[in-house]
């Protein structure tokens, strides 16, 4: 019972605090169950330079765990399958209006051509205006492209986005790359073996 308090209290801290968008494409013509192999081909060159080489390898270890965990085995020369990272961090801006609406109104009399003056008839005027405040944020995207070895095609790509600013400082790097890879991954078409 013990344990599973204590897992419950680490899946709240990791998932309620999480602004992270996984999205993922495939090639529906193809039966991943036929790879049994995979390799990975290195970092995109595009990749942000500012990512250093101790993260690289947590992330590399990370997916290596997790393509294992779907029966496929790593080798050092070509596999099956080629696994290519990338990942890069932009600031974006984002911008939310604030609205406002004063109105001002009073009584006054008016004429109808059939029932002559009569009152109070209602008058007034308003006006609006907004108020818009902008916030500057850190985007990290982690992207997975994996790639037919023969072939040399795409056949499935997955990427994970989120603001930097809603991740907690208190969050192990190790741990919150854990999650985000796991995220990733559960977009995979092959599913986790069960042990």
């Amino acid at each position: 019972m013990r344990h599973f308090i204590v897992l419950l209290l680490i899946a709240l801290t990791l998932g309620s605090c999480s602004s992270l968008k996984v999205n993922s494409e495939r090639d529906k013509s193809i039966d991943f169950n036929q790879y049994k192999t995979f390799s990975f081909i290195g970092w995109s060159p595009k990749s942000n330079p500012n990512v250093s080489e101790i993260a690289k390898r947590k992330l590399e270890q990370a997916f290596k765990q997790q393509f294992e965990e779907r029966g496929l085995t790593y080798t050092e020369g070509k596999g099956d399958i080629a696994v290519s990272l990338f990942i890069f961090k932009s600031v974006e801006i984002s911008r939310t209006a604030y609205p406002n609406y004063y109105n001002y109104g009073g009584f006054g009399y008016g004429y109808h051509p059939h029932a002559g003056w009569r009152g109070p008839v209602g008058y007034g005027y308003g006006y609006g205006y907004a108020t818009i405040e902008e916030r500057q944020h850190e985007v990290r995207v982690l992207v997975c492209d994996v790639f037919d070895e023969n072939t040399k095609d795409q056949i499935w790509h997955g990427s994970g986005r989120e603001s930097a600013n809603d991740i907690p400082s208190n969050v192990e790097a190790e741990k919150r790359i854990n999650y985000v890879v796991n995220a990733i991954m559960s977009k995979y078409p092959v599913r986790k073996q069960k042990k």
